[in-house]
């Protein structure tokens, strides 16, 4: 219900953002309240009241669009439902529990513990893929991929010829040569000028070497010039006659009708693409090195071996505060980076989500 929740978020702020010269009336979309305000749905404007980071909100009856913001419920207390529960945990038998944390053959204590369809051996005490197909890469070994015909199936090695990314190995892509031939590549391996493409990746992975200073721009893997593309002035107007145009990354924004507006970042520049490319090469490697699944959980493998990472991660991705932002909001995985003693919050503001969905290499 938290995921569910949280994209629809992401795709509402997608509608409402908006490109090039427009000088767009701007309006506070949504909300984001503390202890005992209000929350939920304003029927009459039409805002949505969201509760920070740490609180829930709770409603009278179960029909009711208000409700107020109270504080969410940690590990082992009392619970109704998965939204009052504290981060990532969920509501199982009445009480805030870690749920779903352990990947194929990690140790249970019940199938709660499974992550996705594995259930927990009672014979092992391990969790087991119980059926002989599988339902996605989860049901299958790290270094197996689930095949359209519902059977785990070794991937194709780096370095030889593929046609789509899902039949690459964890992390890696289909990418194309100079002679038009298709192979599987390490993610963040390619060299300065090679081909390159996201694909469509779910994970937002690039295959050019962050390290070495690329990026895949327009196809290409690129050297990012740090010295270009800065945000514009903030005592710089813009509307749809000024003379001053906002860069690609950025929108014009009013705050008033018939008012001139600022230019507000939406989007990553190549620089933070970079940054953010790094912070996520680290991550992955640490992800392949330790066989750990994508499973953002504090007992989970990628809690235990890949922890600061992560947090480094979505620091490295987290773009300058934008306008119409929802701050410290929906925060699923907030146990995660609270716990390693990170920076991060993982706050991410609405126009950032969008710009990172949309154009930058996390997942």
């Amino acid at each position: 219900m938290k995921q569910i929740i949280i994209l629809a978020i992401f795709f509402l702020a997608a509608f409402y953002a908006v490109q090039g010269e427009q000088c767009d009336l701007y309006y506070e979309e949504y909300a984001c309240g503390g202890f005992n305000t209000t929350c939920g749905l304003n029927v009459t404007s039409g805002q949505q009241l969201l509760c920070q980071t740490g609180y829930y909100c709770q409603f009278a009856n179960k029909d009711d669009k208000l409700g107020l913001c109270q504080e969410s419920i940690d590990l082992g207390g009392k619970c109704t439902d998965d939204d009052q529960c504290l981060g990532s945990y969920d509501c199982e038998n009445g009480v805030c529990a870690e749920t779903q944390f352990a990947q194929l053959g990690e140790e249970c204590a019940s199938t709660a513990d499974c992550y996705s369809k594995l259930i927990c051996s009672t014979a092992t005490k391990t969790c087991t893929n119980s059926s002989t197909t599988c339902h996605d890469d989860y049901d299958c070994q790290f270094d197996e991929n689930c095949g359209k015909d519902n059977q785990c199936f070794a991937p194709i090695a780096v370095g030889q010829v593929c046609d789509k990314d899902d039949e690459c190995g964890t992390y890696s892509l289909c990418e194309k040569l100079a002679n038009g031939t298709k192979v599987c590549a390490a993610p963040y391996s390619l060299a300065e000028n090679a081909i390159c493409s996201d694909n469509g990746n779910p994970n937002k992975i690039t295959s050019c070497d962050a390290n070495k200073g690329l990026v895949c721009l327009k196809d290409v893997c690129s050297l990012v010039n740090t010295n270009t593309l800065t945000p514009t002035p903030s005592d710089v107007k813009c509307n749809s006659t000024a003379t001053t145009t906002c860069q690609d990354f950025e929108d014009c924004i009013c705050t008033s009708a018939g008012d001139q507006g600022k230019c507000y970042q939406t989007s990553a520049t190549p620089t933070q693409s970079l940054q953010c490319a790094k912070a996520n090469s680290k991550f992955i490697q640490c992800l392949i090195t330790n066989k750990c699944q994508n499973i953002v959980k504090p007992s989970s493998c990628l809690y235990n071996h890949c922890a600061s990472e992560y947090c480094d991660m979505k620091d490295g991705c987290a773009l300058p505060q934008a306008i119409n932002q929802v701050e410290n909001c929906q925060d699923i995985a907030q146990n995660i980076c609270a716990v390693t003693g990170s920076s991060s919050t993982i706050a991410i503001p609405m126009f950032t989500v969008v710009a990172l969905v949309l154009s930058v290499f996390f997942f």
